[in-house]
Formats: structure tokens, C-alpha cells, sequence
């Protein structure tokens, strides 16, 4: 996969950003297809956190950007974005729980019988 603007590797930018949609992939090759996932962007590191990946997605609940960034804990913080406008964020998240916290945009509120309070209620215990 490429940064479409400039056509070099993630790798060449960022490596968090390849380590992030490995870690995606791993665990579900078909979760960017399935998200509609486009428009990748590589998302530098910063006082705060290591780097990132913002994505385009078109989800059956949720169309916008979904960006996750690692943080310095070595774990992630997801934001869902409509016209820069923050929708969600989901915080201290392992990249085990990346799938299941990104299909809030195909399941909305509820996902797989949860509520997104347990969702993120199991993440903090």
C-alpha cells in the first residue's frame, strides 16, 4: 500500500502506520474491505504519540475517518471523525481489540450484543 499523495511506502514515512494495517489484517484480512477502507494517510509522530493512520471508510453506520494512532503506551487511541468533527474515541485500546472497536462502523451502538459503554468498560478493567 502507498500514501497516494507522494506514492512511497508507508515504511518510508511512518512504520507505525504498516505495523497498524498488519495488525488489522492479521487479524481479519477482509475488515478494510469490508469498511470500505481508501484514502490511507499516514499520520506523523508527535510529543504525544508515535505516529498513525488516518482511513476513509464507508461503513454501514458510519461514513467518515477513522484514525488510530499509537500512543507511547504501546496502545491506541481511535477517533471517528465527520468533517473534522469528532464522533467517537475510543482510548487505551490493544491492538488485539482494533477490529472489534473499528466495527462500530458497520454495527453502530450494540455491536455483537455489547453496548459500546461495554466495549470500552472492558478495555478499562
Amino acid at each position: 500500500m502507498t500514501n497516494r499523495r507522494e506514492n512511497k511506502s508507508f515504511e518510508e514515512y511512518n512504520p507505525v502506520a504498516k505495523i497498524i494495517i498488519d495488525q488489522i489484517l492479521c487479524l481479519d484480512k477482509s475488515a478494510l474491505m469490508a469498511w470500505g477502507a481508501h484514502d490511507y494517510v499516514v499520520l506523523d509522530s508527535d510529543s504525544k504519540q508515535e505516529g498513525g493512520i488516518m482511513l476513509t471508510v464507508n461503513g454501514l453506520k458510519f461514513q467518515g475517518q477513522v484514525e488510530i494512532r499509537l500512543q507511547w503506551n504501546d496502545t491506541y487511541t481511535i477517533r471517528f471523525l465527520q468533517n473534522d468533527t469528532e464522533i467517537k474515541r475510543s482510548e487505551n485500546v490493544y491492538c488485539d481489540q482494533l477490529i472489534e472497536i473499528i466495527d462500530w462502523i458497520e454495527f453502530g451502538d450494540g455491536p455483537r450484543g455489547y453496548t459500546t459503554g461495554d466495549i470500552i468498560q472492558s478495555i478499562l478493567d
